[in-house]
């Protein structure tokens, strides 16, 4: 009774839609920011009022980090789970450009006219990029549980009527 019960509550989690279209626009909104700020990084620092020692260069190496961020998460769209590790860094560098960003604001070294552009490039994207990150995690639990479930030695037993060319795993014969 307590194994079939078990295996009721057992499901494997799978992607959501909504995974995908975020991912998808993730994508497409990285490539065309970076796209932007690699062929006219003038736009930027216009735009925001920045002007430093080598500001038109960082703006265009940003500019292809974050072309090559839209490509990975046009990647990940397809299969969320799978490719897991493209959002754990995405998230990660967002998390951190953010904490960056603000520690050096409080300090006075990054204008605090920049929030909006943290707000839209980084910080936006937190909350469901950790939603996808614990759902992939979900679902690498329920396959380890599935799986063990479907070792268990008394439901094996019944694969041993089965004729293969192959020893069996229950009796070895």
């Amino acid at each position: 009774v307590s194994q079939s019960r078990t295996h009721e509550h057992m499901r494997l989690v799978t992607p959501r839609p909504w995974m995908q279209y975020l991912l998808i626009t993730a994508g497409v909104y990285n490539i065309l920011w970076g796209a932007i700020a690699f062929i006219i990084p003038t736009y930027y620092l216009q735009h925001l009022n920045l002007s430093f020692a080598n500001a038109h260069w960082i703006v265009k190496a940003i500019g292809m980090m974050e072309v090559l961020f839209g490509l990975a998460y046009l990647i990940a769209s397809r299969k969320p789970f799978k490719h897991w590790l493209i959002i754990f860094i995405g998230f990660n560098v967002k998390t951190l450009a953010s904490i960056f960003y603000f520690y050096y604001m409080y300090k006075g070294i990054l204008p605090s006219h920049l929030t909006s552009m943290m707000l839209a490039n980084d910080i936006i994207w937190l909350l469901p990029f950790g939603s996808i990150l614990y759902r992939a995690f979900e679902h690498h639990q329920s396959t380890i549980e599935l799986s063990a479930y479907d070792m268990n030695p008394r439901k094996l037993k019944s694969l041993e009527k089965i004729k293969t060319n192959t020893p069996s795993i229950v009796t070895g014969k």
